[in-house]
């Protein structure tokens, strides 16, 4: 039976018409606003003015500063994300006054939420980060959850799709714990949303099915549209165009009732991209447009970002090349102020650059063909009157022709210098070539993991800054060891780290390679100047093996050049099964090694998925006699 808005308040205001103090109702009026925050924001934010007016004039200090967080999440919900930050800021000075951690940790979520929101992930993290540990702290689990639900939406958005995963599990046991079944329903929409990301489609139907019923049946009309786009977004990701419309249009409707906004942009945006996929590319682009009004409007970055990305899609699928040139180009210069960390945007603008350098291409031989056509009709006709003014306007001519090939030029050199920053130079020149499925089998190649001891501990006691800078310190340091040794660096995960030897290119020695590399890494993690950042008491775990894989790419878009096998399984339980600060080895890198370099037997040890092994831990290089 479904929950009613009635049904909630009527207690309530058998309690307010009971309440025998201003304090007493403005603790009502306050919850009033709390309970109607996703089912009628608009009711809710009534509830915390009155509250607000009522603590004011009754000089109560705890129910004022309830009353301007209260206002302040309405506002944000509502999309007045100015307004929204200057109360929760209120709100915050309000409850650190009373040293309330309960509510300063609620105020934090707040301002982390309204950050998220704008784009602003570096103060969206530190403030959700804040948040948890002070509602830790008071057993606040319900809130705690929506921390948690934010840290994996800002993880969510910038694609690191994993840890957003254990983010919102966190947020899952929060809400379990705290018996808050629209909270578990919200984070079934996040993680529906991450399954859809991974392109298991089937499951993130299931999670976003579940979180409707359970909205509908709590009266929470927000997350019964939250639901409706999810489900419309896997119905068009499966093809299935006529129920994604209905879905969405049917989750428009109620964003638009409920003025919300922000999530009002998603809905249109989704129509329009389910629009432009059936042809209807005009219905598609006046969508997005008035979504993008909207976006621009209230400081939504993001969601700018996207709407730019769309466009450009739209209009080039309808032929209009300039327009799709010109969103493309705000897309990236929005993008380039969202995503502020420089790695990140590298890697974001090559998943990009490589599917629209043709667009760009096209775009300018086209307008260069129009100019050269006009220029030459114009010549025609002046070259029967005036023979010197010709001659003039041919050099004019060869001038812009000559800037406009020049800023081609910049765009494909940089488009090529992005391009080999994520691919080795041999596979990136097979990718251009007209390659797709790359995919080369290795006889032999050595593989090694290494992971920082203590990363998760680690990321909860320094700033989410120090934590960029210090990895990238670290990192950057390996990246130019493992070009030194010749050597490929796979990827990073987090805090891990993964290169592999005699890949693309094959080479005898790549074992002696990579074991002088592991070494170089124990010397770089001795350097205290190198893990300043990170608090100075860090160390790195090293598993390596050696044997056959298979390494390549595959896939048409968002490249990446990786390497699959047992080797790598192997490789990964040697570091997963290794010591802090050592280098862990298995014995077929033992056997290739043991003449010039030196190693302490560790003996047989059971190693998960691979039962009893021999390994031995590499200590340096043999001496000369």
């Amino acid at each position: 039976m479904t929950t009613t808005i009635q049904d909630l308040l009527a207690p309530l205001e058998e309690r307010f018409k009971a309440a025998r103090s201003e304090e007493e109702r403005t603790d009502i009026l306050n919850e009033m606003s709390f309970l109607l925050r996703f089912r009628d924001t608009s009711r809710a934010l009534q509830f915390a003015n009155d509250a607000l007016l009522l603590a004011e004039t009754a000089d109560y200090t705890r129910g004022a500063a309830q009353a301007l967080l209260s206002t302040g999440f309405a506002m944000y919900l509502l999309s007045r994300n100015e307004e929204g930050l200057r109360y929760g800021l209120k709100s915050l000075y309000a409850f650190e006054s009373l040293e309330d951690e309960q509510g300063t940790g609620r105020a934090r979520l707040l301002i982390g939420s309204i950050h998220w929101s704008l784009g602003n992930y570096d103060q969206a993290l530190s403030n959700a980060m804040a948040g948890v540990k002070s509602l830790e702290t008071t057993d606040d689990a319900e809130f705690a959850g929506w921390a948690w639900n934010i840290m994996g939406g800002i993880h969510q958005s910038i694609g690191d799709t994993d840890q957003a995963v254990a983010y919102f599990d966190k947020a899952l046991q929060n809400f379990k714990a705290a018996g808050n079944v629209i909270g578990e329903a919200r984070i079934m929409n996040g993680l529906a949303l991450a399954l859809e990301t991974m392109e298991s489609y089937e499951e993130a139907l299931e999670y976003s099915t579940e979180a409707l019923t359970i909205h509908r049946a709590q009266g929470n009309v927000l997350g019964e549209a939250r639901s409706l786009n999810d489900i419309g977004s896997v119905y068009y990701r499966q093809g299935r165009f006529q129920e994604a419309l209905q879905h969405h249009e049917h989750a428009l409707q109620i964003r638009s009732d409920s003025n919300n906004r922000s999530s009002e942009i998603t809905s249109l945006l989704n129509l329009g991209i389910v629009l432009s996929a059936t042809g209807e590319f005009s219905k598609a682009t006046n969508l997005m447009l008035t979504a993008l009004d909207i976006a621009l409007e209230i400081g939504a970055k993001p969601k700018v970002c996207d709407i730019h990305h769309a466009l450009s899609e739209v209009y080039e699928r309808a032929g209009n090349i300039a327009e799709a040139f010109e969103h493309y180009k705000r897309y990236h210069a929005v993008k380039e102020d969202v995503l502020n960390n420089e790695t990140a945007s590298r890697l974001r603008y090559l998943q990009t650059s490589l599917a629209t350098e043709k667009v760009e291409q096209e775009a300018a031989l086209e307008r260069q063909k129009n100019k050269e056509l006009a220029e030459a009709n114009g010549e025609i006709q002046r070259q029967m009157a005036i023979l010197d003014e010709q001659a003039t306007e041919i050099e004019v001519s060869n001038a812009v022709l000559e800037e406009k090939n020049l800023v081609i030029t910049q765009l494909h050199d940089e488009s090529e210098r992005l391009l080999l920053n994520v691919l080795p130079a041999p596979i990136a020149v097979r990718l251009k070539s007209g390659e797709r499925a790359i995919a080369d089998h290795y006889d032999s190649v050595t593989v090694l993991f290494a992971d920082i001891v203590g990363f998760t501990k680690l990321s909860q006691t320094v700033s989410a800054r120090d934590l960029v800078e210090g990895l990238n310190g670290i990192f950057g340091e390996f990246d130019a060891l493992a070009a030194k040794h010749g050597l490929e660096k796979i990827k990073t995960i987090g805090d891990a780290y993964m290169v592999a030897g005699g890949l693309p290119e094959r080479s005898p020695d790549h074992a002696e390679r990579v074991a002088h590399f592991a070494l170089a890494m124990q010397h770089v993690m001795s350097n205290p100047d190198a893990k300043n950042n990170l608090g100075g008491h860090i160390q790195v775990r090293i598993g390596i093996h050696t044997g056959e894989a298979v390494a390549g790419v595959i896939g048409t878009s968002k490249f990446a050049y990786d390497i699959w096998g047992d080797t790598v399984n192997t490789a990964s339980r040697m570091e997963s099964h290794g010591e802090a600060g050592r280098i862990h080895v298995s014995e077929e890198v033992f056997l290739a090694l043991k003449n010039t370099f030196t190693f302490e037997e560790r003996g047989e040890i059971e190693v998960k998925g691979k039962g009893m092994m021999r390994t031995w831990f590499l200590l340096s290089t043999v001496s000369p006699q």
